[in-house]
This record gives C-alpha cells, structure tokens and sequence, in this order.
C-alpha cells in the first residue's frame, strides 16, 4: 500500500475511533449475580432473583437456563430457557425477580426454569445457546461437579470464578437467598460478598424459604471495565485496539510506550465517552514505532483527575532497515513546534510536507541532511483546527528515496 495512502487511513482510524458496537448492553463475568433461589413446590412455580451490577441500556437482553455445563466447555442437552429483556434503561443495583415465565421489572418470553427441589442449577448469559458468552452462575446441589451428567448437576464454567460470578454452597439447599448484608457498595465489593456463603438464607424449609427481591441496593461503579486491550505490528506501524463495557466520567485515554517495560513515554492521547453503557471500540496507530520490543499501556483518566493503567501488552517490530522518520513530539498543540528525527535519507536534502488528511498540501520547507542522512528537522505549526494531519519527507533532487509519510494529531 501506497506509504501516504496509509498514512492517512491511520490518521482517519485516530480521528473516527469510537464505535458504538451494539444496542444492547454487552456484559460480562461479574456483572450479574444471583440473589435469590426457590424450586417449584405445590402450586408454586420456580423463582429466581438477580442484581444488575451496572448500567444496561434499553432493549438489552439475558437469557437463563437451568441446563448444566458440560466440562468440554458447552452447555448439556437443553433444559429450560427464559430471555429477560430491559424494557427501559436500567441503573446498576437493579433487582430483578422473575416468578415462572414473568419479570417484575422488564419482560420475558421462553419457557420458565422448572427449579428441582434436591439440587439444581441457573446460568446468565448471552448470545447464543450453543455459543454463550457467559455472566454468572448458581449451582444449588452443592460443590460444583466434574461434569454435568444429569439435569440436576454442572460443572463451573471456566470463565467463571467461584465467589464473583459464580456461586455454590457446601452442601445441597433446596431455597436460598442473600441476607441484605451489605446492600452499598462498588459493584466488585457486592458481587464478592453476595457470592459468599456466608451472607446466604438457606434452607430445606418451605416454611423458612426467604423471599427473593428483598434487598433494595445502591452500586458505586467504576469508571470503566475494559473489556480488551490488544496491540499488532501492521506493515511500519502498530495498531492498537480497545473496547470498554461501560465508561463513568472518563474523561480521555493516553496511550503510552516503553522500550523496557519500565519507562513510559505519552505518544497519543484520546478522548473518552465521558459516560457509556454500550460497548465501544477504539483504535489507535503508532505510525513511528520503535524496532524490536515494544511495550504499550492505556492509561484512563477521570474528569477528576484520577487515573489507572491498563494491563501492558508487547509487540516486537523488525527492524525496518532504510530510511525512518520519527515525530518525537506527537499530539501537538497549533502553533507549537514539531521535532523531526531523520535518519539513512539517501540524499543532502529533502522536503517537509504538511498535509491534511486528504492529502491537501499546507506547508512546504526544505530539510538540509548530514553526509549519512541523519537530521533533526523542527516544524512550526501553522494555526490549524484539532485534528489529523500529515508530515511527509518527500526526496529532493535526483534522490531516488520513496517518501516517508507520518501522521500528527493537533490538538
């Protein structure tokens, strides 16, 4: 691909990063937990209550099922399922109870959960039932299994974790629910102790079985779950992507970059949704990286002021050989200086282009080079809008060197 041409697409994905991915909320391991348990008994049909631990978006879906998970990491054959749906937005700390096939708050369809009274078991999840992504899990006959060999047994999902998204008691209880211990807190803290033991009514007793939905609960989130942070070498740049669950008062994104894991310098910065309960995806182009290893982090920052970091996440670049242009200041205020280091351009001279992101020319200087093509080049900005924009060292003379074309954010 055309040098410039890439240039420019990279500096389009910085600009348009930001995509809302769906509709509908995408959660989570953790991001629901199981409050309440009761099989059917005489004429009453099964019941179960569940605590949204974030915000979901109108029209968000969840489905449950009491079929048990197999250790191949699938569901068994298909026991009940029932799909709950938010019929408006909905706050983190939203109770729900459903009472055979009807939800006190949102709506349902499918078929109602048939609960056994000697041990059963709920699954949370979305997408599909042959290929779900998974949210959380109550197995009420006890220590979670080996493998589910009959309707009433289940093996613990991988990607669930015993005491936060998933829970089990010590021994078989035919009725459970949580005691309303601790009802105020930030969503990691209530998912850990709702899932313990510990704070759990249970019993054999239809007469002592506690009523799902008692609680009334505040949730202080975070302020934002990061669902993935990756980073790839593409041709001479790396690309870096990232998706968050839901965003609180996040103010922007920097991104940062080490040679050794240890030191890190600010190459970008991006701004953040402020406040999100959809799924977003961005991206981000290091347009100059660095030859061999590489380590980049994310660093989140609130309105504020308070910030975290990201996991860290390697990439190892060849070297490039040749001719390199390297920004070493880059977003950039307008009206500031831009610094340029050029090295192994084959030639005494060149030409510094500005462009826009279509490649219309701005401004034009001359670049003078050292005997082995080494230079340090300065750019004043002109007084130009936020944006990306486009330097390119482009050959001068009988020079038969290909242009090297980088991207600036002005900010």
């Amino acid at each position: 691909m055309n040098r410039t041409v890439y240039a420019a697409l990279a500096c389009l994905a910085l600009c348009l990063f930001r995509l809302p991915a769906f509709s509908q909320t995408t959660l989570v391991p953790g991001d629901l937990v199981f409050t309440g348990y009761s099989p059917s008994y005489g004429i009453f049909p099964s019941r179960f209550s569940f605590l949204l631990l974030r915000d979901v978006a109108a029209n968000t879906e969840i489905s449950f099922t009491d079929t048990g998970w197999r250790n191949i990491g699938a569901f068994r054959t298909a026991e009940d399922i029932i799909t709950w749906r938010a019929t408006a937005p909905l706050n983190a700390g939203t109770e729900v109870v459903v009472t055979g096939s009807v939800a006190d708050i949102g709506s349902s369809s499918g078929t109602p959960l048939f609960l056994h009274r000697n041990g059963d078991q709920i699954f949370a999840y979305q997408g599909s039932f042959a290929s779900p992504s998974l949210i959380s899990g109550i197995h009420m006959n006890g220590p979670w299994n080996s493998d589910a060999t009959g309707g009433n047994n289940s093996a613990l999902p991988a990607v669930l974790t015993e005491g936060f998204s998933a829970f089990a008691p010590n021994t078989e209880y035919d009725f459970g629910g949580y005691t309303c211990a601790v009802v105020s807190s930030d969503a990691v803290t209530l998912a850990n102790t709702i899932y313990s033991e510990l704070y759990w009514n249970l019993t054999n007793s239809e007469a002592a079985a506690p009523n799902p939905g008692a609680c009334s609960f505040t949730v202080t989130p975070f302020p934002i779950e990061l669902l993935s942070f990756s980073a790839k070498a593409d041709d001479e740049a790396v690309i870096l992507n990232w998706s968050t669950a839901w965003e609180l008062n996040n103010a922007y994104f920097t991104v940062q970059r080490s040679q050794d894991g240890n030191l890190y310098q600010t190459i970008g910065e991006q701004p953040g949704a402020g406040n999100s309960s959809t799924t977003l995806h961005y991206q981000a182009v290091d347009a100059a990286p660095l030859t061999g290893v590489a380590y980049y982090r994310l660093r989140q920052t609130d309105f504020d002021g308070a910030f975290t970091y990201s996991p860290v996440v390697e990439v190892r670049m060849s070297s490039l050989g040749g001719p390199s242009v390297t920004l070493l200041n880059n977003p950039a205020p307008a009206g500031s200086t831009v610094s340029l280091a050029i090295r192994q351009w084959p030639g005494a001279s060149a030409q510094l282009v500005l462009m826009d992101a279509q490649g219309r020319r701005l401004h034009q200087q001359p670049v003078g080079l050292s005997a082995q093509g080494d230079a340090r080049a300065d750019l004043t900005l002109p007084a130009l809008p936020p944006g990306c924009y486009l330097l390119s060292l482009t050959p001068d003379g009988s020079s038969m060197a290909a242009p090297i074309t980088r991207r600036l954010l002005v900010r």
